[in-house]
């Protein structure tokens, strides 16, 4: 029986990105056995992305957001609209910024096949990707605690660190142990949150075998140029901006109430002081 993979997916207002990434993802040669649906959620955007994908791509299920989601948010609707409509076997995270080269998701399943042949434990490849088609740089992946990047290496390798969201495969197994992202969060942290939850229920993650596409690096939208005091305090309620819900929230969840009101000093003194 084939085993089948949920790709979830949100979007707001970039278009021509977003077809980019599923024409990639739709050239995609599946391991056998495999077959994937596509579940995307458009946040409201003006460009009508969602409109335009369902109709250069029939396949690929649309689901219309409030206009207010963002990443974290988008993503678990996507998720929950999937996880209801069939019981997949795997669940991949996938930014539509995010470009697969030829045989990406394949080598994405052998690891995990290749893995899963070692050790009978469930288990999530992440995919690892450059800032651009020519470039060694390996901005998306998985991060060790010290702040370097793991590089691929030839085969599948366990890290205890936090790992980006651009293209994770993740097995019903664990998606049964710790549900899905959690929707709490407005953009950010939502899959940093997530490896942090992998650890702390013993649920290893690997940085898959080799690069398998490439994403421009995010800059981020924090900006203090031209802000006067009013306007760098605005920054701690904007999703994209400081945003200190989210900070808050990931501190609570998994540092304590110490660790958050230290870290609520430390982002307003930072709007304060008007520099990172």
């Amino acid at each position: 029986m084939s085993k089948r993979i949920a790709v979830l997916m949100t979007c707001y207002n970039r278009v021509d990105t977003t077809l980019e990434c599923l024409r990639r993802l739709f050239a995609q040669d599946v391991l056998g056995g495999y077959s994937f649906d596509v579940w995307l959620v458009d946040d409201g955007s003006p460009d009508k992305t969602g409109e335009k994908v369902k109709s250069a791509y029939p396949l690929v299920n649309v689901v219309k957001g409030t206009g207010k989601l963002f990443w974290c948010k988008g993503m678990r609707l996507a998720w929950d609209k999937a996880a209801e409509a069939y019981d997949y076997d795997f669940y991949l995270w996938l930014n539509d910024d995010t470009m697969l080269n030829e045989g990406a998701l394949k080598s994405l399943v052998e690891d995990y096949e290749c893995v899963a042949t070692e050790e009978n434990q469930a288990h999530v490849i992440v995919g690892s990707f450059a800032n651009s088609p020519d470039s060694e740089f390996i901005p998306y992946g998985i991060e060790y605690p010290d702040g370097h990047r793991v590089m691929p290496n030839g085969s599948p390798q366990q890290v205890i660190g936090l790992f980006a969201g651009n293209c994770v495969l993740i097995p019903k197994e664990v998606y049964c142990q710790i549900g899905p992202i959690c929707g709490k969060f407005k953009h950010g942290y939502g899959d940093v949150d997530y490896s942090k939850l992998m650890v702390e229920h013993n649920i290893p993650f690997y940085c898959g075998s080799k690069v398998i596409g490439w994403c421009p690096t995010n800059k981020g939208t924090v900006n203090f140029e031209g802000k006067n005091l009013w306007g760098r305090l605005q920054l701690l309620w904007d999703p994209k901006g400081l945003c200190l819900h989210d900070a808050l929230l990931y501190k609570i969840r998994h540092s304590g109430l110490h660790r958050a009101i230290l870290s609520f000093l430390h982002i307003v003194f930072i709007a304060i002081r008007g520099r990172i």
